[in-house]
């Protein structure tokens, strides 16, 4: 039987026979982390709709997390080399079910206002969570190994969605939103548990890449100063960063828009919890079947500019609904695609537009735009809402204008589809 399940594995899958063990140990440690991260959005978008007056102080969640994930990530780099990449994530992990138990006492004692903070604490989570995980796998796998197993790892992410969603679901409905906190430090909890075992099984490959040094430059802002230089001095990647910005432009106003739906639509937290964990769930559905039999057939058959305008055609097709009817079902519709072919087909096509950069500047230009441009875009993004919602304004954002979104997202859209063509 054995025999015959590592047969499977090898020609169907392409896992080799010593692979298998940690295989099913990271695709266990990505299905966790992911888990907990799509419970905790869960609870957080629940939770912001409690607040009376969030339509105002929502962009400034989406500003706040901007700062706020840019501050500690740079914090963090500072020193994230000095342990073992299992210790470094071992204590992570430690300090997040922690924090998170902290987070469920405070949302007790605490009121409402600490829902905002929850919510920009949630995206910090996750963020330590994704970067993490991949930190860990670059130094166990090599190259050839990381095509084979990397998509196996990230349908685990996908399975997450599904499983977190769901579950939240009847969760929710059983123990309170609140409570959901104590699932996540569950799932914590089980994903420290897997890193122990990673680390025992890959004790070698992580000391070895511990052991290596890391790159150091005399001057140290020649790296960024350098990256800017080939970004501006390139056509090609000057398109990449702007589709970038607006890739994540865009996406902040449709999320706004899709929780002020929610709220005026649905009237209690716990349909509220019920509805998100079904969107989450059924958006990862459709997002695992798109990855596993359409992102590749796609590419293959129809090139790389088609498969980048799915994403803002379908988003445009949402936001014009919306200009007009702005609904529930509509703005479920334009999240949910963005959803599903943000994390799948655009992702995917997306990295390869850094392959005709030269090999020397492909890391610090995936960098740069990942790492200063797509916050950068989530905090201009709050920006326009909060101009957008009268706050800045002096109206105090008490009339919420969905229809202005909608125009707003609809010519961020039309540039988009411009500069991919």
């Amino acid at each position: 039987m054995l025999g015959r399940i590592r047969n499977l594995l090898s020609s169907v899958i392409k896992i080799q026979a010593d692979e298998i063990a940690i295989t099913l140990l990271m695709f266990t440690y990505m299905l966790t982390t992911v888990g907990a991260f799509i419970i905790g959005r869960i609870t957080r978008s629940v939770l912001i709709l409690e607040i009376s007056n969030f339509e105002s102080s929502l962009p400034y969640m989406y500003i706040g997390i901007a700062i706020t994930v840019s501050a500690i990530m740079f914090a963090y780099s500072k020193f994230e080399r000095i342990l073992r990449r299992d210790q470094t994530n071992s204590l992570t992990l430690a300090a997040l079910i922690l924090i998170t138990l902290l987070c469920r006492l405070m949302l007790q004692i605490a009121g409402p206002w600490f829902y905002l903070v929850f919510f920009i604490w949630i995206e910090v989570f996750g963020t330590f969570l994704v970067v993490q995980f991949w930190s860990l796998a670059n130094e166990i796998f090599h190259s050839r190994q990381a095509k084979r197993l990397f998509p196996i790892f990230g349908s685990g992410g996908l399975l997450a969605g599904i499983i977190a969603g769901f579950g939240a679901n009847g969760a929710a409905k059983a123990i309170g939103t609140e409570n959901l906190l104590f699932v996540i430090i569950g799932l914590l909890v089980i994903a420290l548990a897997t890193l122990k075992l990673i680390a025992v099984n890959e004790i070698v490959k992580l000391e070895s890449s511990h052991r290596q040094p890391a790159v150091r430059y005399p001057d140290k802002a020649a790296p960024l100063n350098k990256t800017k230089k080939s970004i501006f001095a390139s056509k090609h990647l000057k398109i990449v960063a702007v589709i970038v910005v607006l890739t994540y432009l865009v996406s902040t106003i449709v999320d706004y828009q899709f929780h002020v739906v929610v709220h005026r639509f649905i009237d209690t937290k716990i349909n509220r919890g019920i509805f998100f964990g079904v969107f989450y769930g059924v958006t990862n559905i459709l997002a695992i079947l798109l990855q596993l039999f359409g992102t590749g057939v796609i590419l293959e058959k129809y090139g790389v500019l088609i498969a980048l305008l799915l994403l803002p055609l379908t988003m445009l097709f949402g936001s014009t609904l919306m200009m007009f009817i702005p609904v529930l079902w509509i703005g479920t519709l334009t999240k949910g695609s963005e959803q599903v072919m943000r994390y799948t087909v655009n992702d995917a096509t997306m990295q390869m537009l850094y392959l005709p950069v030269p090999a020397g500047d492909r890391g610090r230009a995936k960098a740069f735009i990942d790492g200063v441009l797509k916050p950068l875009s989530i905090g201009i993004g709050g920006l326009i809402l909060a101009l957008l919602t009268g706050i800045v304004g002096g109206n105090g954002g008490a009339d919420v204008n969905i229809r202005l979104f909608s125009i707003i997202a609809f010519v961020l859209l039309l540039v988009w589809l411009l500069l991919l063509f």
